[in-house]
């Protein structure tokens, strides 16, 4: 939606903005999170999200250790090496 377009706006259009806006405190986000979130867009200030090198640096790692297993290794071992490389980059309330 356009929003220099003020045709589009209508008295119930703005209730359900009006009443989406206020649900925001309860959900315990901040706005900032939820426009990572919701829009996969992250000020650089915000704190939010992996920098480009950071991410580089971690799928580097955890391709140098798919490597180091031998073909012959099952599936199974290959996603336990994936799982862990995954835990270790959360933060440690979700661990």
């Amino acid at each position: 939606m356009d929003p220099t377009d003020s045709t589009k706006f209508t008295p119930a259009l703005t209730l359900q903005f009006l009443t989406a806006f206020d649900a925001i405190p309860g959900t315990g986000f901040q706005l900032l999170e939820l426009n990572y979130l919701l829009r996969h867009d992250s000020l650089v200030d915000s704190k939010l999200g992996l920098a480009d090198a950071t991410i580089v640096t971690w799928l580097d790692d955890l391709r140098k250790a798919l490597v180091r297993l031998a073909p012959d290794h099952s599936a199974a071992a290959v996603t336990d090496v994936v799982i862990q490389r995954i835990a270790a980059m959360l933060p440690p309330i979700w661990r």
